[in-house]
């Protein structure tokens, strides 16, 4: 079976096949180098011109409301803009990701837009109600994208897309 799919929706399930503990282990160098190499093929492609690096100010902001769906506070924000670490992006990447509640916007698919599911405490750190696994989030997705769950998908790679 070929299924073609774009843009954010199989970003988001790619993703979460990779975050599934159940997944084989997986060189975030590696892939993020081959996510970079795809995307600049891509562009040249499509003879587009990338957009210029965030700057850090709008980078913090824009990734705790993307991933923890608020806005950071002032300290962790002048944590962030205070740092010196040249691998600082990735390092609140990981730890907002890695923390107990995080947010996801999948654009599409079917989710009906401001849909809200579960409860986190006032800073959106630790679920209250509802937690979501990352088996669940994948499923998901791939109902969204009209994935057969009853099967397993594998890319052109041969790498499993779970559900």
């Amino acid at each position: 079976m070929k299924i073609h799919v774009h843009g954010i929706a199989m970003v988001l399930f790619l993703t979460a096949t990779v975050l599934d503990a159940r997944s084989a282990p997986v060189n975030p160098d590696e892939a993020a180098a081959k996510i970079d190499q795809l995307i600049a093929a891509k562009l040249v492609e499509n003879k587009l011109t990338p957009n210029p690096v965030t700057p850090d100010d709008v980078f913090v902001r824009r990734l705790y409301l993307d991933l923890t769906g608020r806005i950071p506070t002032k300290r962790e924000t002048l944590n962030f803009l205070e740092s010196n670490d040249p691998d600082k992006r990735a390092a609140l990447v990981d730890s907002l990701i890695g923390s107990e509640a995080f947010t996801c916007l999948p654009a599409g698919g079917g989710i009906k837009g401001g849909t809200i599911y579960g409860k986190t405490d006032e800073r959106g750190a630790k679920i209250l109600e509802n937690p979501v696994t990352v088996t669940d989030f994948n499923a998901t997705i791939g109902y969204a994208l009209g994935l057969p769950l009853d099967q397993v998908l594998y890319s052109p790679h041969a790498a499993v897309y779970g559900c």
